[in-house]
């Protein structure tokens, strides 16, 4: 039986940014590399406010240094360059070997939403969002939410 409390805090994405589920008031955890996928995909490594990285790689070596032009390219309307684009920013995020060979497949069954699905030796990762939500969360990243309250 898998222990659903074990780990880290289990990061959901919406379309208003990420949440926790909670089960009898503790935070169900993260069981893989799932939270270590979304985190260098959707971490902007240029804040759309300061123009600066991420203010946590301040920190880190810098081959640790997190962030990535993912999200930002998945933004807008999607070319079969631009798909092509975010397929290698999602293989670039992910280069890390406890990721081993990571391939990604974007789609975009509409030409206001993308469908990226990532496969790694772990498993499937898909992500998807409307054009609207890729490009509110440019404007107010849920890393910004995240410390205001709101």
């Amino acid at each position: 039986m898998t222990d659903i409390f074990g780990g880290d805090p289990r990061i959901i994405l919406g379309p208003d940014g990420a949440d926790f589920v909670y089960q009898g008031g503790q935070p169900v955890m993260d069981q893989g590399v799932e939270n270590q996928a979304l985190i260098p995909l959707l971490t902007s490594d240029i804040d759309p406010v300061s123009g600066q990285d991420w203010p946590g790689n301040v920190f880190l070596d810098e081959a640790q240094k997190i962030g990535s032009d993912y999200q930002r390219l998945a933004q807008g309307p999607q070319t079969l360059k631009t798909l092509h684009l975010i397929e290698d920013a999602a293989v670039r995020a992910l280069d890390d070997p406890i990721f081993g060979s990571v391939a990604a497949v974007a789609t975009n069954p509409t030409s206001s939403y993308v469908k990226v699905v990532i496969h790694a030796a772990q498993g499937v990762l898909t992500l998807g969002g409307a054009q609207s939500n890729w490009t509110a969360q440019a404007q107010f990243p849920a890393s910004l939410r995240a410390g205001s309250g709101s």
